[in-house]
């Protein structure tokens, strides 16, 4: 209808799916071997979304509001014949872990002097929680560890059109990470290559501020077509970075190489991108765009380039 609540919209799903990687090596200088390697994923959700409008003096109003819900649970399992040395068959490479995440999220388009000055106040909350299932299969170094935790991002956007085909825009927005099964907790040792992947049990959810600014024209006809593009600035820090680093070892049989998910304590992105479009009346068009990122590491007074 056209009052308050306009549409509502709401879908619910569930998928499982099973991934198997068999392998039968005829080895001629060594015992022949298997290799069965199974992932499986079960996961069902929810969401909901309704939208509505109003006015208020001189500024008209569409608000949306809406809820995401997934349930998530993550098994899988390595079994065969001849494991490497210092493993074990069957073997869990993580274990099996039931992962929820919830957001809900409000959103409201005020609009000014016929859509010529719009803000776009918003504000989500989002929760995660993992938690994993302990058994004999999961390596007893590697101690399974659960983990939880919540957060408000608000948002900002402003979009302006001073002329007819000219515009500019800023936008503010709090973003959220949880991590996920396989950076918390994960088991695995090649004694081959010399190297291993640990659990991280004190990795923290990633959460950053990032604001744009730039520039968007409309549809501008010159040369007999018509041309849009847009220029824009960003820049954005991360507080609590996740990302796997090399934290000790030199890859050699009494010294392995150890790799871990960590938190960096802040990370600084900045960059440019810019696009132009062109389309005639006979159907050929020119599209071009360029981008250029830059990002840096801080670690206490220390600074370094983002790989």
């Amino acid at each position: 209808g056209d009052g308050f609540f306009r549409s509502a919209q709401w879908s619910l799903y569930s998928q499982a799916s099973k991934t198997r990687q068999f392998t039968d090596e005829d080895r001629f200088t060594a015992a022949d071997r298997l290799r069965d390697a199974t992932f499986d994923n079960r996961v069902w959700g929810l969401n909901s979304q309704l939208d509505g409008a109003f006015v208020t003096g001189p500024a008209e109003h569409h608000w949306t509001a809406g809820i995401d819900y997934s349930s998530l649970t993550q098994s899988s399992i390595r079994t065969g014949t001849v494991p490497p040395i210092g493993e074990a068959f069957p073997a869990r490479p993580f274990p099996t872990t039931d992962y929820q995440l919830t957001g809900v999220f409000l959103q409201d388009e005020i609009s000014f002097l016929d859509g010529q000055l719009v803000f776009y106040p918003a504000l989500r909350y989002d929760a995660y929680e993992l938690q994993p299932a302990r058994d004999a299969l999961y390596p007893s170094s590697q101690p399974a560890t659960p983990s939880d935790g919540s957060h408000v991002s608000p948002k900002l956007g402003i979009v302006v059109w001073p002329s007819d085909w000219l515009g500019a825009f800023f936008n503010y927005a709090a973003g959220y990470k949880a991590p996920a099964p396989s950076q918390v907790n994960n088991g695995f040792f090649n004694p081959i290559q010399n190297y291993t992947s640990i659990a991280s049990p004190d990795l923290e959810p990633e959460t950053s501020n990032s604001i744009e600014v730039g520039v968007r024209t409309r549809r501008l006809n010159f040369l007999g077509a018509d041309w849009s593009g847009s220029f824009t600035g960003y820049a954005a820090e991360y507080d609590n970075f996740i990302e796997q680093v090399l934290i000790s070892g030199s890859f050699a049989p009494l010294d392995p190489g150890v790799f871990q998910y960590v938190n960096l304590t802040a990370v600084e992105i900045a960059g440019l991108e810019g696009k132009i479009d062109g389309q005639w009346d006979n159907g050929l068009g020119f599209i071009a765009s360029a981008a250029f990122s830059d990002g840096d590491v801080r670690n206490g007074g220390a600074t370094s380039p983002l790989q």
